[in-house]
């Protein structure tokens, strides 16, 4: 019985010689490890999105405000998206507008609580080779609004100073809201409203810049 087993394991291995197989072993196949994208035969590495280009100058909405709000000595615009207003007091969702750009790279600018407004290009106010951004939002009463002013830094938007209190009458006088302090560097001149009993006075001070 054993010489039979020999004899048959030995012409097994010389037919295996003489067609030129050999077995092959889990190590000779390709295998795909889960949850690695790539890793497998039919896989490609992935390729970086491309960033879009900017909004052509022919498809800008109307009222869009140009500036170089980042500095790189380009033109980009900005403009404002309201949400749309169903009632005297009511919007649609949520009542909140969005700064949107041309430039793709730059993120959208969210603002709770306003109906509208016109972004203003204010020049550059903290002397980094870019302009600046104010907003006065729009509410359904009350001439008593915040206004924003806005920098871009370090691939986000950022104030360039704490919200400050304006009223209707200084708007109605044009004063400027904010400038810079010619005799401080780094600081900037707000103006503000203040109410002195029922007196609304413009107010001037100096505050540095965020």
């Amino acid at each position: 019985m054993k010489q039979t087993v020999l004899l048959l394991l030995a012409s097994s291995l010389s037919l295996s010689l003489w067609t030129g197989c050999q077995p092959q072993t889990t190590a000779d196949k390709p295998t795909a490890t889960p949850g690695k994208p790539g890793s497998g035969p039919n896989e490609r590495a992935a390729v970086p999105s491309q960033p879009r280009p900017q909004v052509p100058a022919s498809k800008l909405p109307k009222g869009a405000v140009k500036g170089d709000f980042d500095g790189d000595g380009t033109t980009e615009y900005v403009w404002l998206v309201a949400p749309e207003v169903v009632d005297e007091m009511e919007c649609k969702g949520e009542c909140t507008s969005y700064l949107r750009f041309s430039k793709a790279l730059f993120p959208a600018i969210t603002r709770e609580n306003c109906i509208g407004g016109v972004p203003t290009n204010l020049g550059d106010l903290n002397g980094d080779g870019s302009d600046e951004i104010g907003l006065l939002p729009d509410w359904f009463t009350s001439c008593w609004m915040n206004y924003f002013v806005y920098t871009y830094r370090a691939g986000q938007w950022q104030p360039l100073v704490e919200p400050f209190a304006t009223h209707c009458n200084q708007w109605e006088a044009e004063a400027k809201p904010i400038e810079i302090d010619p005799s401080k560097k780094g600081f900037v001149l707000v103006r503000y409203t203040d109410m002195d009993d029922t007196t609304f006075a413009v107010k001037t001070k100096s505050v540095p810049v965020l």
